[in-house]
């Protein structure tokens, strides 16, 4: 008996020696059971000719440091949120800000109706469009697993970055294998645009697939989006909580 004993542990030790216990975690590491860090590569995912995104989400903050954008709602998506709102016919004429800032701004007072329009398209958009969609976790990061090569675009809300929050839309091409992009300060409430692409225009009668340039947007000031809010509160199109509101951060913005 102790002989079969002792036969049968060195033929478990013998099988575990040739197919040792590995512990997969959420960043995309082996750890070999006892020891032992690996990185995950495109030949150990079992398709090669697919490909997985890593989203690092941070934000820079104005006294110094750097914030992880933690536990939020990421989505992965074929168009530009920004072509979308436009082929929908929403205007930026009343908005004196990008498509995805003023979508933004909207999830911040989601009970205005200035900003009805652009809650209820970004839903839209999030739920025809959407590849994938993912949570970042308390390092701000999120990974896309078994995605197809292509065009993409990257979204994410935040009520971080200033006291109405900030919004990201961003441009990405996924390649069989491992991809990595960062969502930071420098590509935050901008509408951006995979190279080629632009904001579509109503299609003339001669040419009924020409495109338009993306309209340049006016250099905003204080002034100027100070000037706006004023406007639209006498206007009446907002309340005095919004516009107060409004107000108390553009001032944080410029710095006032």
């Amino acid at each position: 008996m102790k002989f079969i004993a002792i036969l049968f542990l060195l033929s478990g030790l013998t099988l575990f020696s040739k197919n040792p216990a590995f512990i997969l975690y959420d960043d995309g590491t082996w750890e070999k059971a006892g020891g032992g860090s690996y990185e995950l590569s495109s030949s150990s995912s079992g398709n090669s000719s697919m490909g997985s995104l890593e989203v690092l989400a941070t934000l820079k903050m104005q006294r110094g440091g750097a914030k992880p954008v933690a536990s939020e709602d990421l989505y992965l998506l074929t168009v530009s949120f920004a072509e979308y709102m436009s082929s929908e016919g929403i205007s930026l004429v009343d908005y004196p800000r990008t498509y995805i800032e003023t979508y933004s701004w909207g999830v911040h007072y989601p009970g205005l109706d200035d900003f009805r329009p652009f809650l209820t398209a970004g839903r839209s958009a999030l739920q025809e469009f959407k590849v994938a969609e993912e949570v970042t976790d308390l390092s701000g990061k999120a990974e896309f697993l078994g995605v197809k090569p292509g065009n993409y675009y990257v979204m994410l809300r935040t009520s971080l970055g200033s006291a109405t929050g900030c919004a990201w839309c961003v441009p990405v091409i996924i390649k069989p294998g491992r991809n990595k992009i960062n969502l930071r300060n420098e590509n935050v409430n901008e509408d951006l645009f995979h190279e080629g692409e632009s904001l579509r225009s109503s299609p003339s009668p001669t040419s009924p697939t020409s495109f338009a340039p993306s309209p340049s947007l006016p250099t905003l000031t204080y002034e100027s989006e100070r000037d706006a809010v004023l406007t639209r509160h006498r206007n009446k199109q907002i309340t005095n909580e919004a516009a107060i509101q409004e107000l108390k951060a553009l001032k944080k913005k410029y710095g006032k």
